[in-house]
């Protein structure tokens, strides 16, 4: 773990100079300080998933969305929201669980990936950031940071907000297969689909080696922003399109530097 070049003084701090404040480079790269080897010690302010400083929150019922999340304070552009949690799972258990939701008749599920091999399943456990919804002008934003050498998601806001405004982030997925998720955020820029204008082709999220005649559409991951979802396995793909090389399940997500990629999975019947 890095170790800022911070400091910090009693005239420092009476001046308004807050320690490991926003010129930290530790901050700056998305890495929370250690208070064991910070210069500033446990007076570091940078530590926010360390000491749970989420916003006052509360889950509401938002219409038509079914449950949202809001603030019971005002927040400032950049405040940190709350962290999203879950069960973290790897690659295999994560293709296991797509399949067992299904099943088990679960139309909602709750990933964000955080690196290749890495998820946060907040499906059946998890904390109130499983209540944010889609929006096409977010006051949110989602953030990777390393904490104490582990890789952490929070929500931050992406500008001020009063108390009980609604907490919204950009879900960022595109649909593949029959039918588009529509999209109820009601914003001036609604796109009015969630996925809308990608709905090309069916993918089949199948394990690293295919049946027999179950050969998946190749993928062209760098040419496509955001991150691609799988159909529901007893979709196919268009019998009209060209079947190329096959592509495993790692080929499909994109891992970006510094946002996290978080797609609800609203399967497709």
């Amino acid at each position: 773990m890095m170790t800022c070049d911070c400091s910090t003084s009693e005239e420092e701090r009476i001046a308004g100079l807050v320690p490991c404040g926003i010129d930290c480079l530790n901050r700056l790269l998305f890495i929370e300080c250690d208070p064991l080897s910070c210069p500033c010690g446990e007076l570091c302010t940078n530590r926010q998933f360390q000491l749970r400083e989420n916003a006052l929150l509360e889950p509401f019922k938002a219409g038509q969305k079914g449950f949202g999340l809001r603030t019971k304070q005002a927040v400032q552009e950049g405040g940190f929201i709350i962290e999203y949690v879950g069960e973290v799972i790897d690659m295999n258990e994560f293709q296991k669980r797509i399949y067992k939701y299904e099943a088990e008749g679960l139309k909602h599920h709750y990933f964000m990936q955080t690196s290749k091999d890495s998820f946060i399943d907040a499906t059946k456990k998890g904390n109130y950031s499983r209540f944010i919804n889609h929006s096409c002008d977010p006051n949110c934003e989602t953030q990777k940071w390393t904490v104490l050498g582990e890789v952490r998601v929070s929500f931050f806001a992406k500008r001020d907000m009063d108390s009980l405004d609604e907490i919204t982030f950009d879900y960022q997925y595109e649909t593949y297969g029959t039918e588009v998720q529509k999209c109820l955020c009601g914003a001036a820029n609604c796109r009015g689909y969630l996925g809308v204008g990608k709905l090309a082709i069916d993918v089949l999220l199948l394990p690293v080696e295919p049946a027999a005649g179950e050969l998946p559409v190749a993928l062209d991951v760098a040419a496509v922003s955001p991150v691609k979802v799988p159909a529901v396995p007893s979709l196919t793909p268009d019998k009209s399109l060209q079947p190329t090389a096959p592509v495993s399940p790692q080929q499909v997500f994109v891992d970006y530097e510094r946002k996290a990629v978080c797609f609800h999975f609203f399967f497709i019947r």
